[in-house]
Parts: structure tokens; C-alpha cells; sequence
């Protein structure tokens, strides 16, 4: 499989070519469509709140919703984004959000039923966000750490970056200093100083960090199986370790804290109380419908980015009895559907579900071909299906034995968002190029060309 890319002359007929092939739709009959599956639109990753609106990602897609309490909360809008939303920040009329391998969009969310993208700038991997005046400090995972300067919202221009030994994770901001998850440990970086950053201290660089959060002048450690710190940082130059706990239900990849309540998603929900800074206990847990990836506390409700199952709102009332008192699911339509013969194939974000419809009264689901990335879109010719999966690129499943689909070829291009396929030839595109590629031997995909978007 090659991969670099190469210039073909031919390659700009060969993607014209493959842009006016067309394909008949297939009339079914109507009393054989049926809902067949309902699948969300997108993995939720990051959940923010904004007064009475709730703003969080769903896959490419920023998504508000309003919250009316006990009555449950409605979608009033959702707009396509550059890239896969890994984090939201809103601070006043603008939301800043993290497009994951794009940068930084910022979006005019004054009407929050029309979202509009007013400016962006690429940053590379955009993880993670925190404001600081008309600072966004952006987290670039191995990029380290950019200061974008969003004085101008629709032209945001990095001014500072913070290289990192090793990829940076997240970070949030206090009194102004930025405490960044990077380097294996934490680090305090002045923000009021001149533009060069400065370090004012590191600690916690004997346990991994992988996320933190904010209570007062106490910051909350916690990683993947290392337990959690709790920490002053009155004075951040000389902070100091109140309490820890150790256990998996102390352990995760995201935390929020209010009022002594400390909320760790891990997979599962767990919760703390650590009223008591010296001594966290744990309260219970919780499996939410999907995969709790992120959590917001707020008003004793609990926010949760479940993954593939959407927003799941959890009551805390009593915290030692957590409840899911509401969930929204991210979107009820697949990806995308096609059709070759009787045979049927459904693109659900991470699956392909294959469909036999050689009885079109009695459709049966035949067989599923998981996905760890993100699927954005499908073509099918003869018995393969051409999955374009964002964060890995061309994936060719073989659909002979339809109960068992199995991947045969691949193609690397990690923004993948559209493919098409005729005769032997596949268009894949992402947001910066379109490649052509001959995959007669779809085992081994050749690169014919490609052109610039």
C-alpha cells in the first residue's frame, strides 16, 4: 500500500469521470420499508453548559439543546464543524470549539437557534480547551500548547505556543495561570506576564495525569488507574497535596467538581464526595446507556457524554443513588444506506449492518462489521462495501459471506469524510485533497492521484 503521494496528469479526468457517474435509485415496494435501525449521528465526547443551554458534540456536528428542567430538553440546533468535536468552551456570544486534527473553530452563538461559524484557524490535533480573556489556549497533544488570540473572532491567530515533551491532555485556567496536563505531569504556566510563557511550577510527575478539575482554589488529578489527588493551588508556585484516594472508582479519563462532589467518568460514572479534601470517599457508580467519556455537575444534575448514546442526565440529588433522569440521543438517522441487488448495507457510526432483502416482506440483518473509528460515509460495488471512517481513511470490507463481513483492504487517510466508487476506481476525499485509487485489487488499493481542495 503506498504511502506517498504521487501526481498523475490523468488524474483530474479520472475524478470528473467518477463525478458524473451516476446510479439509479431502486424503487421498493412500499409496504416493505420498515425502520430498520435507529443509530445516533456521532460519538459525544464533550458536554458544556451555558445558562439554560446545553452545548455538546456529536461527531462533526456542534449540537444545542435547551434544558427545561424536569420537563427534559429539546434540540433547537446543530451545524456541521470542521472537524470531530472534542471540546466546547463558550464564553459570552462565542463558542470556541476543538476540531479534534483540524484547530480551533469559533462559532456566534448569540441566537443559539442559528449557530454560525465565524472564524478558524488550523492548529493540528485540537484536544482541549480553556479561556483566558481573549486568549483560547488550545491543547495540541503532541503540538504541546497554542495561545490563540481571539481578539478579531473571525481571525483568530496563534501568538504563543508551549512545546511539551510529551502530549499534552487538557488544561484549565486559574487566577491567571494555566494548569496544563502534559510532560507526564502538571504544569503552572503564568498567563499574566509578557507573551513568552513562563513556568511556575510542575508536580504530580510520579502518576501519569490524564484530567483534571477545578473547586475553588483546589485542583483535582485523576488518570486512568492512578487514583486521584486533591491539591492546593492558593499559591501555584508551591502547591500542596491535601488527600488522595486510590481505586479504579477514583480513576478516569474526565472529572468535574461542585460542591464537593466530585464526578470521574471512566467508562462508568463514579462519584466522591470530597467535601473533605483529606479524605475523598467514594459514593457509588453508575453505568450509564453508552460509554461515559465526560461529565459536567451542575445544580446537583450530572451532564454525561455517553459516547455512541448521546447526553445522559443524571439526578444527584442523593448521591449515593444516582439516576438517569433523561437522555438525548445524538441524531436518529445512519450515516448512510445503500443498496447493490438484494443486499443492503446500513452505516451506522461505527458499524455496518448488512441487510438480506432477497425476501423484501421478511428483511434479515445477515451480519455487522465493527469500527473503531467513526464512519462518515459508504459506496458498495458487487459483494464490497468502501467505508470512509474518519481518523483512519478507506477501509474495503468484503460482503462474499454476508454473515461474517471482513476487511481485505485499506487506504490511510485520517480525515476521511466521502468516498465514491465506479469501475474499479475509488474517490476518496477529506477536507484538504480528493484522491483517486484503483482498487481491482482491492487488497492492495494503488494511488493514482490526487488534487488539492
Amino acid at each position: 500500500m503506498p504511502n506517498q503521494s504521487s501526481r498523475n496528469p490523468g488524474a483530474a479526468v479520472v475524478i470528473c469521470a467518477l463525478l458524473v457517474v451516476t446510479f439509479s435509485a431502486v424503487a421498493l415496494p412500499a409496504r416493505c420499508l420498515r425502520e430498520v435501525a435507529r443509530v445516533p449521528s456521532g460519538t459525544s465526547m464533550s458536554v458544556t453548559l451555558s445558562g439554560d443551554l446545553v452545548l455538546f458534540g456529536s461527531g462533526l456536528h456542534l449540537v444545542i439543546a435547551r434544558d427545561r428542567g424536569a420537563a427534559g430538553a429539546f434540540e433547537i440546533a446543530r451545524t456541521r464543524m470542521p472537524g470531530v468535536v472534542r471540546d466546547i468552551v463558550v464564553a459570552g456570544e462565542l463558542a470556541f470549539v476543538a476540531c479534534d486534527k483540524r484547530g480551533l473553530a469559533v462559532v456566534d452563538v448569540s441566537d443559539p437557534r442559528t449557530p454560525i461559524q465565524v472564524g478558524f484557524v488550523m492548529t493540528g490535533d485540537a484536544l482541549d480547551l480553556a479561556v483566558h480573556g481573549e486568549l483560547v489556549l488550545v491543547v495540541a497533544g503532541f503540538g504541546g500548547l497554542l495561545a490563540i488570540d481571539v481578539a478579531e473572532p473571525r481571525k483568530p491567530r496563534v501568538v504563543w505556543d508551549y512545546p511539551t515533551t510529551a502530549a499534552a491532555v487538557e488544561v484549565l485556567t486559574h487566577d491567571g495561570v494555566a494548569y496544563l496536563l502534559g510532560d507526564g505531569g502538571v504544569v503552572a504556566i503564568d498567563l499574566v506576564g509578557p507573551q513568552v510563557p513562563s513556568v511556575v511550577s510542575r508536580f504530580v510527575e510520579d502518576r501519569q495525569p490524564e484530567a483534571l478539575a477545578l473547586d475553588g482554589n483546589r485542583l483535582f488529578v485523576t488518570g486512568f488507574d492512578r487514583g486521584l489527588d486533591v491539591i492546593d493551588i492558593s499559591n501555584p508556585s508551591a502547591p500542596v497535596v491535601l488527600g488522595r484516594a486510590s481505586g479504579s472508582a477514583s480513576s478516569g479519563w474526565h472529572i468535574d467538581v461542585e460542591d464537593g462532589l466530585a464526578a470521574v467518568a471512566n467508562g462508568q460514572l463514579y462519584l466522591l464526595d470530597v467535601a473533605d479534601p483529606t479524605q475523598p470517599t467514594f459514593l457509588a457508580s453508575l453505568e450509564t446507556p453508552g460509554e461515559a467519556m465526560a461529565s459536567i455537575v451542575r445544580d446537583r444534575k450530572i451532564f454525561v457524554s455517553d459516547g455512541s448514546s448521546g447526553v445522559s442526565v443524571v439526578d444527584v440529588a442523593d448521591p449515593s443513588r444516582p439516576l438517569i433522569i433523561d437522555q438525548w440521543v445524538t441524531g436518529v438517522g445512519p450515516a448512510r444506506v445503500e443498496r447493490e441487488g438484494d443486499l443492503v448495507v446500513v452505516a451506522g457510526p461505527s458499524a455496518l449492518e448488512v441487510l438480506d432483502l432477497s425476501q423484501p416482506e421478511t428483511p434479515v440483518v445477515r451480519g455487522r462489521f465493527e469500527s473503531a473509528n467513526n464512519i462518515q460515509d459508504l459506496a458498495l460495488e458487487g459483494s464490497l462495501a468502501f467505508v470512509a471512517d474518519l481518523g483512519f481513511g478507506l477501509r474495503i470490507v468484503s460482503l462474499k459471506d454476508r454473515s461474517d463481513p471482513i476487511q481485505i483492504g485499506e487506504y490511510r487517510l485520517d480525515t476521511a469524510i466521502a468516498v465514491g466508487v465506479a469501475g474499479g476506481l475509488v474517490a476518496l476525499t477529506d477536507y484538504q485533497r480528493f484522491v483517486v485509487l484503483d482498487v481491482r485489487d482491492p487488497a492492495r488499493p494503488e494511488l493514482l492521484g490526487e488534487v488539492p481542495l
